[in-house]
């Protein structure tokens, strides 16, 4: 029995570890970073790479090439429409790129240029759930940008628009609804740095995102933490009601609590 309940133990850390593992990586934010710096994985998925953006360029493209007009691209749940003048422009000269007009930020190493004034028809779009927040780094070339957050399917339904001038502006938009968002502006040249998507249920479902402890002595472990599956009355209402709690030298009945269940020899 000691034995075959050290196996059950075992296989639930393990089962708990590797939920554990894959939950951490599905919920981190996503990070679209066009200089290909890539954010701490413990903290963000990234999602852009020295190799997926070279790979928007024809093949016979040298990688680190300059001079070279940003091309429509999809990674994801981000794509991009330009109109054939479109630049990334950056430091990093493992990409391919117009040139490394990107000026000195810190944090910063590529930007997406837009090559025309007002056109509206040269977006990014991005796949949101209801809730998600996007949040975008821009600036913009002449200062007088409106960067619009649009809902591309019905923009009655939403379309956010912020001002951004010459400097970095961390913007921040929430979707009110799920499909495809369209990220423009309709008077400037703007230039997007990074853009991160923090899915909803990050955090609107923190709770239910707890991982789940069955622990057989019914210790209750940090509730911000675990889910705890096995309290001292449910461990006693699992044997007849005649016997009283604190009893010793009782068998181990079978038992189901939630998702996991024993089946012994009596």
């Amino acid at each position: 029995m000691m034995k075959k309940l050290h196996l059950l133990g075992l296989f639930l850390l393990l089962g708990i570890l590797q939920g554990y593992s894959q939950e951490t990586s599905e919920n981190l934010p996503d990070v679209w970073d066009f200089g290909a710096t890539q954010l701490d994985e413990s903290e963000y998925n990234n999602q852009l790479t020295e190799e997926i953006i070279n790979s928007w360029y024809d093949a016979s493209i040298t990688p680190g090439t300059s001079g070279i007009n940003l091309p429509d691209f999809t990674v994801g749940d981000l794509s991009f429409t330009g109109g054939g003048s479109d630049r990334l422009r950056t430091s990093n000269t493992n990409l391919t790129r117009y040139d490394d007009d990107i000026d000195e930020y810190e944090d910063f190493k590529g930007r997406v240029y837009i090559n025309s004034s007002g056109a509206t028809g040269r977006f990014l779009s991005i796949e949101l759930a209801e809730g998600d927040e996007v949040t975008i780094w821009a600036l913009s070339q002449e200062g007088d940008s409106n960067i619009h957050f649009q809902n591309a399917a019905d923009p009655e339904l939403q379309n956010d628009i912020i001002a951004v001038g010459e400097e970095i502006t961390e913007l921040k938009f929430t979707a009110e609804t799920s499909g495809t968002y369209n990220i423009y502006d309709d008077t400037g040249k703007p230039s997007y740095f990074r853009i991160v998507r923090e899915s909803n249920t990050m955090s609107s479902e923190s709770g239910s995102d707890l991982t789940d402890v069955w622990d057989f002595g019914a210790t209750q472990l940090d509730a911000s933490e675990y889910n705890n599956q096995l309290s001292v009355d449910i461990i006693n209402s699992w044997y007849d009601a005649s016997i009283t709690p604190g009893t010793s030298d009782i068998n181990l009945p079978d038992f189901t609590v939630g998702d996991l269940s024993f089946t012994g020899g009596g």
